[in-house]
C-alpha cells in the first residue's frame, strides 16, 4: 500500500516538472527574438548563415530563444518592397537586410522597427542614412565600399592589357554606388594620365544601366 502510495506521489511529481519545463520551453519560444531577413535571392545565403552561426554563437539558438522570418526575392526591386511590407506586417522585432535594394525596401517598409543592413556600399548616397556619425533614422549598418579600388581595378586592367586604347566603364544608373565608382574610375584615370581611359555616360534612359560610350 505504501509503495503504491510512493509510486504515485512520484509519477505526480515527474509529471508535474514535466508539465512545467514543457511550459517553461514553450513559454520561450513564444517571448524569442523575431528577426526579419530581406535578401535578394539566394545569392546572399551565406551571409544569412553567417548571421544565423554568429547569433549562436552569443547564446541565440534559433527554435528556442530567437525566430528568423524569411522574407526574399528572386527578381527585383519590386518584388523586394513586397516582401519587406510582408515581413512588416509580421511585427519582427528587427529587420536585416542585405545590399541597398533590400534596405531601401526595409525602409521604406517601416520607419519604427530597426533595420541593420549589410553588402551596401554608400549608405549615405543612397539615402539609407543622414551621416555615418548619426543615422537619423532606425537604420544602421556597415558600409563596404572602398573608393580605392576603383583606381586598383583601373590599374590591373591595363597591366592585363597595356595596349587598350579605349575602356568602355559600365555602371547602373539606378545604384548610387555604381555611379561613383565611376566617377571614382574617372578621377583615377585622370590621376594616372591614362590617355587610353574611355569614359561612359551613365544613360538614366535605359533601365538595364548600360553605360554609352561617348562618341570617339
Amino acid at each position: 500500500m505504501r509503495q503504491s502510495k510512493f509510486s504515485l506521489i512520484l509519477l505526480l511529481i515527474v509529471t508535474t516538472t514535466a508539465t512545467l519545463c514543457f511550459a517553461a520551453r514553450a513559454a520561450a519560444r513564444a517571448n524569442a527574438a523575431r528577426i526579419g531577413l530581406l535578401t535578394p535571392g539566394k545569392t546572399y545565403e551565406p551571409v544569412l548563415t553567417g548571421l544565423r552561426e554568429g547569433l549562436e554563437k552569443l547564446g541565440y539558438k534559433e527554435g528556442q530563444n530567437i525566430r528568423f522570418l524569411v522574407g526574399d526575392s528572386d527578381i527585383g526591386t519590386p518584388q523586394l518592397v513586397t516582401a519587406a511590407a510582408k515581413l512588416v506586417e509580421a511585427k519582427p522585432d528587427i529587420l536585416f537586410a542585405v545590399t541597398t535594394p533590400a534596405a531601401l525596401a526595409a525602409k521604406r517598409a517601416t520607419a519604427i522597427i530597426p533595420i541593420v543592413f549589410v553588402a551596401v556600399g554608400v549608405p549615405i548616397e543612397a539615402g539609407l542614412v543622414a551621416s555615418f556619425a548619426s543615422s537619423g533614422n532606425n537604420l544602421t549598418g556597415i558600409s563596404s565600399y572602398a573608393a580605392s579600388l576603383s583606381g586598383k581595378r583601373l590599374e590591373l586592367l591595363r597591366e592585363i592589357v597595356p595596349k587598350a586604347k579605349r575602356i568602355l566603364l559600365i555602371a547602373s544608373a539606378n545604384e548610387a554606388i555604381s555611379q561613383l565608382s565611376a566617377r571614382h574610375s574617372e578621377e583615377a584615370a585622370r590621376h594616372r594620365q591614362a590617355r587610353n581611359h574611355f569614359p561612359g555616360r551613365v544613360s538614366p534612359a535605359r533601365q538595364d544601366g548600360f553605360v554609352a560610350p561617348d562618341a570617339a
